[in-house]
């Protein structure tokens, strides 16, 4: 039987601080043939709330509808939380968290992946909250829906920004058609991608631009943790393998030539 280290994410650690002040012991326990093994702390408590390749998520299909539930994506990055602020909310918010595998699926979509899921606080303890999104999915665990921006190639690191808003970076840099198709376990579409077509850029001059389907890749993404889909990509901040960012309270803003997408 394999035993793993299980990294408290700096998330999970706030939230629980502040519900449980006390000792915990170290507590194995068992999920499939490994065993998770969480080291002895005085402050924490700890909750396993959600397991790639063992919890199933809510997907859509290529036009947005329900498609069923499939396993989730594996290895876990960015771990993402937006506070639910409408008037009389009862739940702490949404978590996203970015996968870094890459893996070809006509449920959970090729290349990189994200899972969305809610939270409520109930006692000394978290619970995850039943949802219905406007796409007519329902359970506890949702799917990014990547489709309208063309997928992401790998999800790595990300931004959680002040209003709660969520960006997903690809970091592993993209360079041809090759790569990314992986022998058809990376990214089987390599047809060209029209921006505009099936989402908005949202910037002035980029939608109607032709891109191959590698260079349309690596850029950060911005979703909506509430709804599970993303919103755009970020053309207008360049094309890098990003590992992560952050958005400053303050900033120097500069007016710069737009350049050629590449």
């Amino acid at each position: 039987m394999k035993k793993q280290l299980l990294s408290l994410t700096l998330l999970a650690c706030t939230i629980a601080a502040t519900a449980q002040q006390q000792h915990v012991p170290t507590a194995p326990s068992t999920v499939g043939n490994n065993t998770v093994v969480v080291p002895q702390t005085p402050l924490l408590k700890y909750q396993v709330l959600f397991i790639g390749g063992h919890d199933a998520v809510a997907t859509v299909d290529a036009q947005g509808n329900p498609n069923g539930q499939a396993l989730a994506k594996q290895w876990h990055d960015f771990i993402g939380f937006t506070k639910d602020n409408s008037v009389g909310a009862q739940d702490l918010g949404w978590v996203t968290v970015n996968h870094e595998m890459i893996t070809a699926n006509l449920k959970i979509g090729d290349g990189g992946g994200m899972t969305m899921y809610k939270l409520r606080k109930s006692g000394d303890s978290l619970t995850l909250v039943n949802q219905t999104l406007p796409d007519g999915r329902t359970g506890k665990f949702f799917n990014v829906d990547f489709n309208t921006t063309g997928q992401t190639g790998m999800n790595c690191g990300g931004i959680t920004s002040a209003d709660g808003r969520i960006w997903t970076a690809e970091e592993w840099f993209q360079s041809s058609h090759t790569q990314i198709f992986a022998g058809g376990n990376g990214i089987t579409d390599t047809s060209h991608f029209i921006i505009g077509t099936t989402s908005p850029a949202g910037f002035a001059g980029f939608n109607g631009t032709t891109l191959k389907r590698f260079q349309n890749l690596n850029y950060m993404t911005e979703i909506d943790p509430r709804t599970a889909k993303a919103v755009r990509k970020q053309y207008n901040w360049g094309r890098a393998g990003f590992e992560g960012g952050v958005i400053m309270a303050v900033c120097l803003c500069l007016t710069l030539q737009p350049a050629k997408i590449v």
